[in-house]
């Protein structure tokens, strides 16, 4: 027995803060509070402020891509393991071979017509 539902009651989600779920609220958290320390470091050793938003940047994107990245029904983890399956730990080669099916059906024909041809002009 199967029960349908619609597809906007599927893809519900609870609201935790602001409209975010569960998930993007502890991984927007954990993002913006490593952020923020990560700008402070950058900016008290020295660096400018072009240079410490861009380390910045860098650090806060795989938290953002874990809490709020969704492909297919996939979290970001999900993806990157099928990711890494599919394209590294079993990779498939796939070999383009052209067949003439024409030419192997009337492969005898072809070759009665071609010695005929050839005594012909002997």
């Amino acid at each position: 027995m199967e029960i349908q539902l619609n597809k906007d009651l599927q893809k519900f989600q609870d609201n935790v803060v602001l409209g975010l779920n569960a998930r993007q609220t502890v991984f927007g958290g954990i993002g913006a509070g490593l952020g923020i320390a990560v700008f402070l470091l950058a900016s008290k050793k020295g660096l400018t402020d072009d240079i410490s938003s861009i380390i910045t940047s860098a650090t806060v994107a795989p938290f953002a891509a874990l809490g709020f990245v969704n492909y297919n029904g996939m979290t970001f983890e999900r993806l990157v393991k099928v990711w890494i399956k599919q394209f590294f730990l079993c990779p498939k080669k796939i070999i383009s071979r052209p067949e003439n099916l024409l030419y192997k059906r009337d492969k005898e024909k072809i070759e009665k017509a071609k010695e005929k041809e050839a005594k012909q002009y002997d």
